[in-house]
């Protein structure tokens, strides 16, 4: 089993990463490299199933909104107030579990 303590590279990596972020003047340029540092970091401490997790994600999240834009369960949801979940459900013609197991809205 891979150990979980960052090594000293990684910590050092995430130190230059403080850094960056302490200059940061809100430039592109310097969005741009904070973003590829912070993926860079990402990728040195995702080790096994949390790599093959955050690759997965996005092919599970997508198909999931597809189906909710698709019924109109965004046009449903009020814009003041709240529903519940089975309210949502029924407004939209789903069964209330597939709206609560995405965990998309709070039961």
């Amino acid at each position: 089993m891979a150990s979980l303590i960052p090594s000293p590279s990684v910590i050092a990596d995430a130190e230059q990463l403080v850094l960056s972020l302490k200059s940061h003047s809100g430039s592109p340029a310097d969005q741009a490299k904070t973003v590829r540092q912070i993926d860079k970091l990402r990728c040195l401490l995702h080790t096994g199933q949390d790599a093959l997790m955050f690759q997965a994600y996005p092919f599970q999240i997508l198909p999931a909104l597809n189906m909710i834009s698709d019924f109109g369960v965004f046009d449903a949801v009020p814009l003041d107030g709240s529903i519940s979940t089975e309210d949502l459900a029924a407004a939209v013609q789903l069964d209330a579990t597939i709206l609560s197991s995405a965990h998309l809205f709070g039961a």
